[in-house]
């Protein structure tokens, strides 16, 4: 199950680069957020643009994704600790439509929101590279890292290293 779930994962990251267009880029450190604006399962809309003068950490996943769910737990607990403090979090399956009721079921463990990539009205981020991927813009919108397994991977001491820093800082430049 899990050398099929790496296979997809690889198949899907594969597929998005074929298909990937400069238009439709994903963001690179240091540049401004993209548009995404997309409903939540609870009802809610996120809306990136609006998570100015907070930290906003963007967490691309599937509910197939072996490597994405074992992430899920640690990201919750770091969302309950740090979301006082000014983090926004929005768990962004690449799941299809159709399965939504398994992506619901899936967060019913967790507090951080959560929201289907196919509803978004605004997708400036373009199809996934690969899954899991991981956002994390500071309080000016701009990108300061990715996360990811085959480069910087998403573990507590990396989110501790890149957001406690961005959560400090008072956001005046």
């Amino acid at each position: 199950m899990a050398r099929l779930s790496l296979l997809l994962c690889l198949g899907l990251a594969f597929l998005a680069l074929i298909a990937n267009t400069p238009a439709m880029a994903a963001p690179q450190v240091g540049e401004g957020a993209p548009a995404l604006v997309v409903n939540e399962l609870n009802g809610s809309v996120f809306n990136l643009a609006q998570s100015r003068g907070q930290v906003a950490v963007i967490n691309v996943w599937a509910t197939w994704c072996v490597p994405c769910r074992a992430e899920m737990l640690m990201l919750n607990n770091f969302y309950k600790h740090f979301h006082p403090q000014g983090l926004e979090l929005l768990g962004l399956s690449v799941d299809s439509t159709h399965d939504e009721k398994v992506v619901r079921r899936v967060m019913k463990q967790f507090q951080y929101p959560a929201a289907l990539l196919k509803h978004a009205s605004k997708n400036g981020f373009g199809p996934p590279r690969i899954v899991p991927m991981t956002y994390v813009f500071d309080k000016q919108g701009v990108l300061r890292a990715q996360l990811w397994a085959g480069g910087m991977p998403v573990t507590l001491q990396n989110l501790e290293s890149v957001v406690k820093p961005l959560l400090a800082d008072s956001g005046k430049k």
